[in-house]
């Protein structure tokens, strides 16, 4: 949320699922008390992905998750503060705050009750502002099953007051992996408008039934674990074979033998040449 005194100053939360669920009147009462007490230029609340601290390392299964749900959003501090959208939104969410002069570019209040007239809508007038709540609970709403109606109801609503770029939700890839650039950043603010605009890479998805997933051996997996938080300074042996990369040198991605001699890149300003194993080894 950011504060009208104070513009650049952005208040984050992030509360898990199961948490919710048990406790949604909390949250609830919380974010109007919040909304009141601040007046904020901007608020919302959604299912988000929420990734580690190095989160470049795992941007395209961020985007992969994104691939799959209408409704999840990508946790990105920067992209969706003030700054960045300025006096507009981000489009429609489970929560939506509307400061007095979305209202008034909606023409005004009543305007926007009469438009989202649904019970299963809720508007809230809090002091100038306006909370709009789609259902009890956040939709993540699963790409087979089309886009949700309501979210595409209040998001055609509200595209006046959209922001019409953010320029790239990710970083670039260092080995080759899909994640977020310009256009797909685009794109998946448009996502609720039409269908076929999102997800930009379906042949990318493998969608499985209840059951159908392959089983994983657990050693397999706690094997794939230890592998991700390897980190092997340059000029050591490869401890497995596979691909590897380093954040010192652009495109580096390198498929490596057990043992072979990993190198460095001395004259890199990244800083230290460190070599992690590549999640996809495709």
């Amino acid at each position: 949320m950011g504060n009208k005194c104070a513009p650049n100053k952005i208040i984050f939360s992030i509360l898990p699922a199961f948490k919710l669920c048990k406790r949604k009147k909390i949250f609830n009462d919380l974010f109007i008390f919040v909304v009141s007490k601040l007046n904020p230029t901007l608020a919302f609340a959604n299912a988000a992905t929420c990734l580690p601290y190095e989160d470049y390392k795992w941007q395209f299964n961020e985007f992969d998750a994104l691939q799959r749900f209408y409704c999840l959003m990508p946790f990105r501090r920067d992209y969706f503060s003030i700054d960045k959208l300025g006096a507009f939104i981000n489009g429609a969410n489970w929560i939506t705050c509307l400061n007095e002069v979305h209202i008034a570019q909606l023409g005004g209040l009543d305007n926007v009750k009469n438009a989202l007239h649904h019970e299963s809508i809720k508007i809230t007038n809090i002091g100038d502002n306006c909370l709009i709540k789609i259902g009890e609970y956040p939709n993540i709403a699963p790409i087979t099953e089309g886009i949700p109606p309501l979210y595409k109801m209040v998001s055609d609503f509200l595209r006046p007051i959209r922001v019409e770029s953010l320029g790239s939700l990710h970083n670039g890839s260092l080995n080759g992996s899909i994640n977020f650039d310009p256009r797909t950043t685009d794109l998946w603010l448009r996502r609720f408008d039409e269908p076929g605009i999102w997800p930009p890479y379906p042949d990318n998805i493998q969608f499985y039934g209840l059951g159908e997933a392959d089983e994983v051996d657990a050693e397999e997996t706690v094997e794939m674990i230890d592998l991700l938080k390897q980190r092997v300074p340059a000029n050591n042996p490869c401890p497995q074979s596979g691909y590897w990369y380093t954040p010192a040198k652009q495109n580096s991605r390198t498929l490596f033998r057990s043992s072979e001699l990993m190198p460095d890149f001395p004259a890199s300003t990244y800083g230290a040449t460190i070599w992690y194993w590549d999640a996809n080894q495709e």
